[in-house]
This record gives structure tokens, sequence and C-alpha cells, in this order.
């Protein structure tokens, strides 16, 4: 299982700002995430991976409510790409 994908949003200092351009990052990295794992990547594996690369956060409470959020929107985009039988190429 490969989630460095996810490292072209997180290495951006902006990354849990919510801006259009983070979100923008964040799409397509959850894109080939997908695209470039042979199975499917559940969500938790999704949060503790965000949660390992910014672990030298000190504020870790707004880390992990960030975490959160995102892996929600990872479930949703996870979910309904498998209720829908959707393969990305």
């Amino acid at each position: 299982m490969d989630l460095t994908p996810l490292d072209s949003w997180l290495k951006v200092d902006t990354w849990d700002t919510h801006h259009p351009s983070d979100q923008e990052r964040f799409y397509k990295s959850v894109y080939k995430l997908i695209t470039s794992n042979d199975k499917p990547v559940e969500s938790q594996y999704v949060k503790n991976y965000i949660l390992d690369s910014k672990n030298k956060i000190k504020n870790q409470e707004h880390v992990e409510r960030v975490a959160e959020i995102y892996t929600e929107k990872y479930d949703i985009i996870y979910s309904f790409l498998f209720e829908n039988r959707i393969t990305l190429d």
C-alpha cells in the first residue's frame, strides 16, 4: 500500500487551512492515491498517515481535528467509488 501520493498535499505548509488551493491539492492527491494502488486504501490508513506525517506539530488537537475532516472527505470518495463500482484509470 502506497500512501505517498498524499505527500503532495501534506508537504505544503498551508495543508490544514482549507484554502481552495489546498482543497485542490488534497483531491488531486486522493486521485493519485486511488490510481496508484491496486486495492482501495481504507480511510483509517489515510488518517494514520496524516497523523504520522504531522506528529511534530505542537498543536496535536488541531492536527487530529483536521485529519478527521479530511479522512471523512476521503471516506466519502472511497465509498462513492466502491458502492458504484467505479474504477479510475
